[in-house]
């Protein structure tokens, strides 16, 4: 009985530890977790994707978010005090050019981005 037990146990645990939100259009992440950018997403103007927890990790898996379409906008925003969040394989693609105001690719509004490192970052001319 104890061996049986133990099986059912493991699909649970092994479901937990890969599961992946899908994301599929631009919103808030207010829940710690991975999540996966299932195609490209476009805002207008306003902010795509406002991450306001910690322990969060974004794949974009190579899509696009493209933001400030017709005004100001941000591609992705991380609240303050959220910590431990990772960016990774996005394209952010700023739409309009002659938007003034506020326009990030990412903005970051913590006071130590020590526990949320950017690597590999480039910008595409």
């Amino acid at each position: 009985m104890k061996l049986f037990k133990l099986f059912l146990l493991i699909p649970i645990i092994v479901f937990s530890i890969y599961f992946v939100n899908a994301l599929t259009d631009c919103g808030s992440i207010a829940e710690a977790g991975n999540y996966a950018l299932s195609n490209d997403i476009n805002i207008s103007s306003g902010t795509c994707l406002d991450i306001t927890t910690s322990n969060v990790s974004v794949d974009c898996q190579g899509h696009a978010i493209n933001f400030s379409i017709i005004g100001e906008g941000i591609g992705i925003r991380v609240g303050s005090g959220s910590t431990n969040i990772t960016i990774k394989n996005c394209i952010l693609v700023q739409e309009n050019f002659s938007a003034s105001g506020t326009i990030y690719a990412i903005q970051f509004l913590i006071e130590s981005a020590s526990k949320s490192p950017i690597s590999r970052a480039k910008r595409l001319e």
